[in-house]
């Protein structure tokens, strides 16, 4: 996987590396969801009580099996060209996404990371089983390599459309294909920038209809009825609601994104618990430094790692404490003992570690996640 800049580290196994990893501070919990109300109205979007930024923001989060990309990939591969598209993508609303790295598993001839497809065969069973409606993937994981030639043939034809021909990489520099760059933005990622890349990310389309027209589909109004309270049962949320601002592309209905069933019940009940991981030294074993809060401000007592999609029994206990001053100052916290150092045996094969901490009623919410250096370079 060396290919899309994921930093490696030679001999593991040979002695202790360090990682240090940005710290995550966000709350999911206290993003001021509630319960999933009623409100679905068919033909329609509905109106959750979570709202359309707030959904959003659930995918902003540590994520399992992904790496994030050391620099933005090539899109013409002209240097001035690629920084004024990257510039303008990110004035839209894009972020720089991960790549999913190990296996994927194969989903109706899509691939998807195994967990999210797990939940998507288990989503499309129920949909058909409660109201005969099917839900059929159209896309799913992307490459940049993939990503990169979708984003030029649309780039291309906006060309042609608004300007008779295709514009030169000096022009796009220029800033004379604008509204052309503008235009392809408006439903195509440049490469790197596509949640598709994760393996977490599915492009849907449900009786009969082409994801274009999904809206109309007995399989979208199932899953968006009452604050896609059934999407979310199945740890599945809109990718791009209708309402949220600043995303990138303009409201995709068809595009769907997996965060897990903990995740999605925690920030429906409002009681995740959050954290951050600062370091990961990786020897003969894993070392995870960080701090974790549960919903009622205490230090989270119960904490597990997470590797390649195998929990990692650590008996519940939350390693050795330590105060963090620094995460306390500015939150109203029980007191500052809320940083932890938690060892965990990890075998061999694995690529990546994620840290999960229970709040009460007992669900996990992951709160950091680092790839783990591996043998080779």
């Amino acid at each position: 996987m060396a290919s899309h800049g994921r930093a490696r580290v030679t001999g593991r196994l040979a002695q202790r590396r360090v990682v240090f990893l940005v710290v995550f501070a966000g709350c999911v919990g206290l993003l001021g969801v509630g319960v999933p109300g009623s409100g679905g109205r068919p033909g329609s979007d509905p109106t959750p009580s979570l709202s359309p930024d707030a959904v959003a923001a659930l995918f902003e989060r540590p994520l399992p099996g992904v790496d994030e990309l050391a620099e933005r990939p090539a899109i013409t591969g002209d240097a001035a060209a690629d920084a004024h598209i990257a510039a303008l993508a990110e004035a839209r609303g894009y972020r720089r996404r991960g790549l999913a790295v190990g296996g994927l598993a194969t989903v109706q001839g899509q691939q998807l990371q195994q967990s999210a497809a797990d939940d998507f065969v288990a989503m499309a069973d129920a949909v058909r089983t409660e109201v005969g409606a099917d839900l059929r993937i159209t896309s799913a994981f992307r490459s940049v390599a993939f990503q990169r030639d979708l984003f030029l043939r649309r780039l291309q034809s906006q060309s042609l459309v608004l300007h008779g021909r295709y514009l030169t990489n000096a022009e796009l520099a220029l800033g004379l294909g604008d509204d052309a760059i503008d235009a392809t933005l408006a439903v195509v990622s440049i490469p790197g920038y596509s949640k598709h890349h994760t393996g977490l990310a599915v492009d849907v389309g449900s009786g009969g209809r082409a994801s274009y027209s999904i809206r109309e589909a007995p399989g979208w109004q199932w899953l968006t009825a009452d604050g896609f309270a059934n999407a979310l049962r199945f740890g599945w949320i809109p990718s791009y609601p209708d309402g949220a601002g600043g995303l990138g592309p303009d409201p995709e209905p068809w595009e769907w994104v997996w965060i897990g069933r903990d995740a999605a019940a925690c920030a429906v009940a409002g009681d995740c618990a959050v954290g951050g991981l600062d370091a990961l030294w990786a020897g003969l074993s894993a070392e995870v430094v960080g701090w974790a809060v549960d919903a009622d401000g205490a230090r989270a007592r119960r904490l597990r790692g997470v590797w390649d999609g195998g929990a990692v029994a650590l008996g519940g206990a939350p390693g050795t404490v330590r105060s963090r001053f620094d995460v306390a100052a500015g939150r109203d916290l029980a007191g500052p003992a809320v940083g932890f150092v938690l060892a965990l045996e990890l075998p061999e094969a694995a690529t990546w570690v994620c840290v999960e901490a229970s709040s009460p009623p007992a669900r996990w919410s992951r709160i950091g996640c680092a790839p783990l250096p591996q043998d080779g370079s």
